[in-house]
């Protein structure tokens, strides 16, 4: 749950981003409502929410975003966002409350992606109950409240009913548990025991899809994908594009959806980002 390890997916509920993204992918205000990028590039200033608080009921101000900045891009950081902030940082700074002033080195536009990733996090908070405090009971802003975690079981959270932001929560409590098994898992499911479930293969998915139950995409849409590693190696048969042309003529892409795929797919030719980025 530590932003500078690699948020969990709770990260996103649990904690509020500097800035965030629209549906259409463009990078949008959260926590900073507004921000601006001097014309020689060099210095991000960011106008802070006023009126959001933390779970523990205390304001977040600059001091907060500086701190979680300052934490996110440090060399203690294994987060894959972090050296961006970190290499093309000149300072970070709160000229008052609500402000906060980033001046980078060097020119760097897609600075707000990193910025994006970066949630931040309760300063007082974190500095009373210290990093493993903050580990075992941790605080942010978000819809959701941490409420209990038993490791390698499951994780639980409340609703934050004063979340100030449009996405309210949808449930007053989340209880998430850990369950390996695809079997175990499905017959929770048609026992009522839990509401939903997740990690099922596509014989499993149309199965289930057959007796009723809705299938939910959930984050990008090619978390399954059939990869020919090596094609662009410069030695052998695939240095040639010709070779590599006739394999991808070769391919019936629509077949291998409607069979491997059980008809959840469609033919595509990207990898990882989706089609709106």
């Amino acid at each position: 749950m530590d932003p500078i390890n690699i948020a969990s997916q709770w990260g996103w509920a649990m904690y509020d981003e500097l800035l965030t993204f629209d549906p259409q992918g463009n990078v949008i205000g959260s926590v900073a409502e507004k921000y601006d990028l001097s014309q020689d590039g060099l210095t991000w200033t960011f106008n802070i929410r006023k009126g959001i608080k933390f779970h523990s009921g205390d304001p977040l101000t600059s001091a907060d975003v500086v701190f979680s900045l300052q934490r996110f891009g440090s060399k203690e950081s294994t987060n894959p966002w972090s050296p961006y902030i970190l290499k093309n940082n000149e300072s970070i700074t709160a000229p008052d409350d609500y402000t906060v002033v980033y001046k980078a080195q060097k020119p760097e536009w897609p600075l707000k992606i990193p910025f994006g990733q970066t949630h931040i996090l309760p300063k007082n908070y974190f500095e009373k109950v210290g990093q493993d405090g903050f580990r075992a009971q941790p605080i942010g802003s978000g819809p959701y409240k941490f409420a209990k975690w038993v490791p390698k079981t499951s994780i639980e959270f409340d609703a934050n009913t004063e979340y100030w932001g449009s996405a309210k929560p949808q449930w007053a409590h989340i209880t998430e548990t850990l369950v390996p098994e695809e079997a175990t898992r499905v017959a929770q499911l048609e026992r009522g025991d839990v509401d939903m479930i997740g990690n099922l293969s596509f014989d499993r998915l149309t199965e289930l899809k057959g007796k009723g139950y809705r299938l939910q995409e959930v984050g990008l849409p090619t978390l399954a994908n059939i990869s020919f590693p090596g094609t662009f190696m410069t030695q052998g048969p695939t240095s040639d594009i010709r070779v590599r042309q006739a394999m991808s003529y070769a391919i019936n892409r629509q077949e291998i959806c409607d069979t491997f795929y059980k008809g959840l797919a469609k033919p595509g030719g990207f990898w990882f980002f989706s089609e709106q980025t």
